[in-house]
């Protein structure tokens, strides 16, 4: 069989032809390979992103939707600004139960605990009441000492003829304090 010129022409061409599709191939597979490895890794930031974007979105709705609660738990802790209140709050529950109250020393202890001695003066059964509304209060209290002792009349005091008076001492810590 003879193969013309002009046909070895065609076969020459069609053979290039299929080199070049062939390299056209394998270099559009090598672009492809590669762009499908870039868009799984854009694909997994974007998942990222979009799951964070999602997580606080919650943590923001979360946030508005527990203002209120908050707020009322913010109520049993006691700052710096806030411990005159706490301080005015135990001299309201010295007239509550009918004694007198005098702050002795404020402290703070460790930054994280205020530490509060105050003395009473009045009816035994009203330091007791006194005593009964420190510990029934809603703020994390411990009560460190207490000391109540009747107070002796001497015969040269006229002025002091309550035969039912009685002192306390109190040592009051403050746990639900934060120093800020």
């Amino acid at each position: 069989m003879i193969i013309t010129k002009k046909a070895q022409i065609v076969l020459i061409v069609l053979a290039i032809l299929n080199i070049v599709a062939i390299f056209g191939y394998g270099f559009m597979f090598y672009k492809i390979s590669t762009e499908k490895s870039r868009t799984a890794e854009t694909l997994s930031l974007l998942k990222s992103e979009v799951k964070k974007e999602s997580t606080l979105r919650f943590l923001a709705e979360t946030l508005d939707k527990t203002t209120i609660e908050r707020g009322k738990i913010d109520r049993y802790f006691v700052d710096i600004k806030g411990s005159a209140v706490f301080l005015e709050k135990l001299q309201f529950f010295g007239r509550q139960a009918g004694v007198s109250v005098r702050l002795e020393n404020v402290d703070i202890e460790d930054k994280t605990v205020l530490r509060v001695n105050l003395a009473t003066n009045g009816g035994f059964g009203e330091t007791y009441k006194f005593l009964e509304l420190l510990e029934n209060t809603p703020y994390a209290i411990e009560v460190k000492s207490i000391n109540i002792n009747k107070v002796r009349v001497s015969l040269d005091d006229k002025k002091n003829t309550s035969p039912n008076n009685w002192s306390g001492v109190f040592t009051i810590r403050l746990l639900s304090f934060v120093n800020k």
